[in-house]
C-alpha cells in the first residue's frame, strides 16, 4: 500500500504499472482512500513461479506499453528464483555464470527503465526482547532484505518499513527532499516528503521524444507492443515534433527491431 501511495504522489497524473508475484495482493488496495488506478501485467501474474527471466520481460511490457511509474512487488521473489535455479544447477560454481548475468541484466532492466521504478523487498525477520519502561517486550524486526547483496545501492532511495506502518530512510540521493538518518517517520509524512523529491526530479533536462521513442522500441518485447509505438509516436509527434534526420533514425531503428523479434521467433 505504501509504495501504491508513494506512485500516485510521484505519478502526478502519469500512469502507473505495478508488476505482481504476491499472488494479486495488491488488487486487495484496490478503492481505498489515497489508492491510485494502476495496470498490472496479467502475463505476469498468471505464471506460478516467475523467473528473473520473467521479470525482465515483463519490465520490458511495462516500458513498451508506455508505464511511466512502475511497482515491482515484490523483487524478493526474483531473488528467490535465481538461488532455486542455483540449486537445480548444482550451485554457483556449476550454473553462476548462467544465473548470475541473469540477476545483473533484471537491475539493469529497472535502472534503464523510462520512468520511476519502485521496488518492495521482504526483510528476514527476528523476534528481539526489548524493555521499556521498565516493562520486557518481545518485538519483531527486520534484518536483512531478501534479495541479492548490495541491491541497496542500485537504488535512489531505500525507505525501511516498521511493521507499525513508520518508516526510516536509509539511504537518499536527493538530499533534504528526503532526510536520511535514524528520524521516524509515518505515512502521513510522505506527502510533503515526495513532493519535494518530485520537484528535485523535475529539475533535470526534458527527456527528448528522440529518446524517449528508442527506449519504447528497445523494450518492445514482441510485434504488437513493437507497433503501438508507431500510433504513439504520431500522438506525440504533434507537440513534440522530430528532424527528418531523427525520423529516419527511428524507422530505422523500428525495422531493426522488427528483424530481431523475427529472429526469436524463427531462428537462422
Amino acid at each position: 500500500m505504501t509504495s501504491l501511495f508513494i506512485a500516485a504522489m510521484l505519478a502526478a497524473g502519469k500512469s502507473i504499472g505495478l508488476i505482481d508475484s504476491e499472488k494479486g495482493a495488491a488488487s486487495l488496495y484496490v478503492g481505498e482512500p489515497g489508492v491510485p488506478e494502476f495496470s498490472r501485467d496479467t502475463v505476469f501474474e498468471a505464471i506460478d513461479k516467475p523467473t528473473v527471466n520473467d521479470y525482465i520481460a515483463s519490465i520490458a511490457r511495462m516500458a513498451a506499453a508506455g508505464i511511466q511509474v512502475l511497482i515491482l512487488d515484490s523483487m524478493s521473489h526474483s531473488w528467490k528464483a535465481a538461488l532455486e535455479a542455483v540449486d537445480r544447477g548444482g550451485g554457483w560454481a556449476k550454473v553462476g555464470k548462467t544465473v548470475t548475468p541473469q540477476v545483473e541484466s533484471l537491475i539493469n532492466a529497472i535502472l534503464t527503465y523510462p520512468g520511476h521504478v519502485i521496488a518492495t523487498i521482504r526483510s528476514k525477520t527476528e523476534t528481539v526482547i526489548e524493555t521499556v519502561e521498565g516493562k520486557v517486550k518481545m518485538k519483531k524486526m527486520g534484518l536483512a532484505p531478501q534479495v541479492r547483496n548490495d541491491t541497496e545501492y542500485e537504488f535512489t532511495v531505500m525507505i525501511d518499513l516498521a511493521r507499525d506502518g513508520t518508516f526510516t530512510v536509509s539511504k537518499s540521493r536527493v538530499g533534504d527532499a528526503i532526510p536520511m538518518g535514524d528520524e521516524v517517520f509515518d505515512r502521513s509524512d510522505l506527502p510533503k516528503m515526495m513532493e519535494k523529491a518530485r520537484l528535485w526530479l523535475a529539475k533535470g533536462v526534458p527527456v527528448s521524444l528522440r529518446s524517449d521513442a528508442l527506449e519504447r522500441i528497445k523494450f518492445a518485447s514482441d510485434d504488437a507492443a513493437l507497433s503501438a509505438v508507431v500510433p504513439w509516436l504520431r500522438e506525440q509527434a504533434a507537440t513534440r515534433p522530430l528532424s527528418a534526420e531523427e525520423r529516419e533514425e527511428l524507422k530505422l531503428a523500428i525495422m531493426t527491431k522488427r528483424g530481431a523479434l523475427a529472429d526469436d521467433v524463427v531462428p537462422e
